[in-house]
């Protein structure tokens, strides 16, 4: 099988395993021949991990909720306090 839009179509049905036996060896053997199409794989894999978190939640260090709190906090404030009363001059803009 060479044709990479053929198998760019099969490659959610070759990651989840529910080709039948004959194509699952021409993905294979196209996917060994064919780095794009390899790495590809590899990315739907990835993504399809992604989807595998548990449904329970995940414990936090208190630490970690303080420190993105803290983090969010300083964003929200302007770097350089303005002052109200300080006029900036602006040029006149070219003709």
């Amino acid at each position: 099988m060479s044709d990479c839009g053929l198998v760019r179509s099969l490659l959610l049905s070759w990651v989840d395993e529910k080709l039948p036996e004959d194509l699952k060896v021409q993905v294979a053997e196209h996917l060994a021949a064919c780095g794009a199409c390899a790495g590809l794989e590899k990315t739907y894999r990835a993504t399809a991990r992604l989807g595998n978190w548990p449904d329970e939640e995940i414990p936090v260090p208190g630490r970690l909720v303080g420190a993105v709190r803290e983090a969010v906090e300083a964003a929200k404030k302007p770097e350089i306090e303005e002052d109200p009363d300080e006029k900036i001059a602006v040029p006149p803009k070219p003709v």
